[in-house]
């Protein structure tokens, strides 16, 4: 469709849309420019694809009320560092990309089969698992995650087997929706003269509970086929 789009299409540089709905019309939006410069263009139609930050402000920062429902359930992936994988000696891991039929890098991750995430009430997390290549990496990793009273002397001896390959743990996971967990507009204005957005971003209770469910899965599994273990604080603060 390049061609089609070349034809079809003009590209506005340095041009912000401020106002989809300056006078409450629907085919009228407002451009500013940092120099000050204000501009209108008429559309029968807006496509509105910000991301899930601006898209909200955008919407918040109209004249036309799109109800209390904007900025509200914000709910990107949750990531998270909570952990480490331990595989035992001599079995390989491929936690590399690798590449597809048609050019395309993929990178391999671990997930839940569906079954058991329905089964379990889980949510879905995708973890891939990131290397630790030098003694400072695995201190400064341990360090994160445990404290003395978890991470135990025989643990430590554990890790100290240069057989063993060890991994942090890169989980992406989804949220429940969360009404509160929301983007507004402050008092703060920028460069434009615009509100600037303020972000309360919630992780709820449950969206720990089912990470950690979903850990010990995996631990379980690591354990049951022989391949390793897996370590991460238990105690991890559920009221935060």
């Amino acid at each position: 469709y390049k061609d089609k789009l070349i034809r079809s299409i003009d590209v506005y540089i340095n041009s912000n849309v401020t106002n989809l709905n300056p006078d409450l019309s629907e085919d009228r939006i407002e451009i500013k420019t940092l120099n000050g410069k204000r501009h209108y263009i008429k559309s029968k139609k807006i496509v509105i694809c910000t991301g899930g930050i601006e898209s909200a402000r955008l919407l918040l920062l109209s004249s036309k009320n799109y109800g209390n429902n904007v900025g509200r359930y914000y709910s990107p992936h949750w990531n998270s560092h909570h952990g480490l994988l331990i595989v035992n000696k001599n079995k390989k891991v491929l936690n590399k990309y690798t590449n597809e039929k048609g050019g395309d890098s993929i990178k391999r991750y671990l997930t839940i089969n569906e079954g058991v995430m329905h089964k379990r009430h889980l949510l879905n997390a995708k973890i891939t698992l990131e290397g630790l290549n030098t003694k400072d990496d695995l201190i400064n990793s341990v360090a994160k995650y445990f404290d003395e009273t978890i991470f135990s002397s025989a643990n430590k001896r554990f890790l100290d087997d240069r057989n063993h390959n060890i991994f942090e743990f890169d989980c992406a996971t989804e949220q429940t929706p969360n009404y509160n967990s929301r983007v507004f507009l402050g008092e703060k204005i920028d460069k434009l003269g615009q509100p600037k957005l303020i972000l309360n971003y919630l992780v709820s209770n449950q969206d720990k509970k089912s990470l950690l469910d979903t850990y010990k899965i995996i631990g379980q599994e690591m354990g049951r086929l022989n391949l390793g273990r897996i370590m991460f604080n238990n105690n991890f603060d559920l009221n935060i």
